[in-house]
């Protein structure tokens, strides 16, 4: 019984022969071809804005841009206090925290003393050389 080729089939037999009798020709021609679609590749711009894939009158785009324009523009700060003293840290960071808070500027301000990370990797209760291999 025999088997027929599909077309593609056909074409992918001749591009193998071709190129086993012809490979440096094949490589001159492969190369630039590559090299051009990596060039225009380079240029095309990546959007990242989930908005630009919905029509502008869709509930969330609409929800966002309302957002944006209320909150206008937001960061965050985080600032610790070290030195060999705790009590003189926290009468800075106290300090600090009152100063920070009245001004107009800052919206809210959360000067809680979140020790969960040290806690959570055990590094309140190491020794100094310990932490200092952590760090290195």
């Amino acid at each position: 019984m025999a088997q027929t080729d599909t077309f593609s089939e056909r074409w992918a037999r001749r591009y193998a022969a071709f190129t086993g009798r012809r490979p440096f020709l094949t490589l001159a021609v492969l190369v630039p071809l590559i090299c051009l679609g990596g060039w225009y590749g380079a240029g095309i711009a990546i959007r990242s804005n989930m908005e630009d894939l919905f029509p502008d009158n869709t509930p969330a785009v609409i929800a966002a841009r309302h957002a944006r324009e209320t909150l206008k523009s937001s960061s965050q700060l985080v600032v610790i206090f070290g030195s060999p003293s705790r009590e003189k840290n926290r009468a800075i960071a106290t300090d600090f925290c009152d100063r920070v808070s009245k001004l107009p500027e800052v919206v809210s301000v959360d000067c809680h003393r979140d020790i969960g990370f040290f806690r959570r990797n055990s590094a309140l209760f190491m020794s100094i050389p310990d932490l200092e291999k952590i760090e290195t």
